[in-house]
């Protein structure tokens, strides 16, 4: 016989084998050594007392086996692994099942011998207890949430004002004014409660009309907000506060007329009630919006009039600060 041929006979195994073979779990991987026009798998195994490699295709319901011989140390190698894992689990099934099953009287008995064992019903009712967090745990949630011990900053703010004059007589067609805001802050916070004044300056004003004649009025002011800050998790809070407010210019003027005209009287003070919420983020962003409620009475004489106009500040201020020193958590 030729040599193939003589190797062909040698290792070829009877087909029946394969049977055997596929009674028992194998690990199967594609056969790409040929291009054959299909799908062939190889399953390395074990038989009686020998370690095949079965090549084979499924076509449909039908397991057709190409070949089947001894296999090589590479082919083997798989087939011990998964006899080994084999062998461990059918040892520990036997011996499972070869162990007498406890009664009850017993597990009660070895119960009672150990001190620290429960019953079913302790355990039912038993409260799990979980080892304390650690300080640097407690800090970090602490400062994720908000609630951080002791915090001092200074920063910078700005942003825009929506005001409009509240006017007790003779006005009508009150409209709001745009104007902005800014100004420098500085923030002591303990725990979940905080104390922020504020120095800013405040453009605001409004249109009106007053006795037939239309008016512009834009009012500069320098606030001086105390501002108290109940902080909720994750930096989020509410805002209280009284603010106080120096006038610096003042320019009312009637529509109609193309030059400024100045008040005769004017409050130089004004007193307010800020309201508001905001949001500290942790790298030193804040976010805030208020609502400033006036108190005081301002008396206006226009030069065009000899009839005052009596009014109150209300301002909508919303703005963006960055914490430029931030000391403590």
């Amino acid at each position: 016989m030729e040599s193939g041929e003589r190797t062909r006979v040698r290792r070829d195994l009877p087909f029946e084998l394969a049977f055997e073979l596929f009674e028992r779990r194998v690990i199967t991987q594609g056969d790409d050594r040929h291009d054959c026009g299909e799908r062939r798998m190889k399953a390395p195994g074990i038989v009686g007392d020998l370690i095949v490699v079965c090549v084979y295709t499924d076509r449909g319901k039908t397991r057709r086996v190409i070949s089947l011989c001894r296999a090589n140390r590479r082919d083997a190698m798989p087939a011990v692994r998964r006899s080994r894992a084999d062998v461990d689990r059918d040892k520990l099934l036997a011996d499972l099942a070869a162990a007498r099953e406890r009664t009850e009287a017993e597990i009660d008995a070895e119960a009672a011998e150990d001190g620290g064992a429960r019953t079913d019903q302790e355990l039912a009712h038993a409260v799990p207890v979980y080892p304390p967090p650690k300080p640097e745990e407690i800090r970090a949630l602490r400062e994720r949430l908000g609630l951080s011990q002791a915090q001092f900053a200074l920063g910078l703010k700005g942003g825009v004002n929506l005001s409009k004059f509240d006017i007790k007589d003779g006005a009508s067609n009150i409209n709001n004014r745009t104007g902005f805001n800014a100004g420098a802050f500085a923030l002591i916070k303990i725990t979940s409660f905080g104390i922020q004044p504020e120095v800013l300056f405040s453009r605001q004003g409004s249109t009106f009309k007053f006795n037939s004649t239309d008016y512009k009025a834009n009012f500069d002011y320098i606030n001086v907000p105390i501002i108290f800050k109940l902080y909720l998790p994750l930096g989020l809070n509410f805002q209280l506060g009284p603010q106080l407010s120096f006038l610096s210019v003042a320019d009312l003027k009637a529509a109609a007329q193309s030059a400024q005209s100045d008040p005769k009287t004017l409050k130089k003070q004004d007193y307010a009630i800020a309201v508001g919420a905001g949001w500290d983020l942790p790298f030193g962003l804040t976010f805030d919006a208020r609502y400033n409620f006036g108190l005081s009475d301002i008396k206006v004489q226009p030069t065009n009039s000899t009839q005052p106009i009596t009014l109150k500040n209300k301002v909508l201020q919303v703005s963006v600060g960055y914490k430029l020193i931030k000391l403590g958590r």
